[in-house]
């Protein structure tokens, strides 16, 4: 393996779900489209439906990260994966400023933000109760 290609999380809501990762976390889009019927017959063993893909690309100092958003028409095929995702981890330049403007934004805080060990981390939910992770890595000035 060479790297983590992309992380797929399904949502209920496209618009909320776009509206959550590109204006409160900042995730650059890079393409949205829809995979036909016949694409998810063939690829995920589904009944034939649309899914709507959203890809982000998230830039790092040693290359990019992909986050997937996954909309299917059909609600009851939302469950697919069931419990297998557990959490999004985000690297952020300042975990402060964002816990304050997601409680702003009435988002589902899970906790504040607390160190641990060289990062700063705190727990949120997306719309959908995705549990997603904010961290913050800290230098040794940085630690109060």
């Amino acid at each position: 393996m060479k790297n983590l290609r992309h992380s797929a999380i399904i949502v209920s809501d496209i618009n909320k779900a776009r509206y959550f990762y590109e204006h409160l976390l900042g995730l650059h889009l890079i393409v949205q489209k829809t995979l036909s019927s016949q694409d998810i017959v063939e690829l995920l063993g589904l009944e034939k439906q649309e899914i709507e893909l959203t890809y982000y690309k998230l830039a790092t100092d040693k290359g990019y990260s992909l986050v997937e958003l996954y909309h299917f028409s059909k609600i009851e095929q939302m469950l697919y994966n069931g419990i297998n995702f557990n959490h999004l981890a985000f690297t952020v330049d300042n975990v402060d400023k964002l816990y304050k403007d997601l409680k702003m934004h009435d988002i589902n805080v899970l906790s504040k933000p607390k160190i641990m060990g060289t990062c700063k981390i705190f727990f949120a939910r997306d719309f959908d109760r995705n549990m997603i992770e904010l961290v913050e890595e800290l230098d040794a000035k940085k630690k109060k």
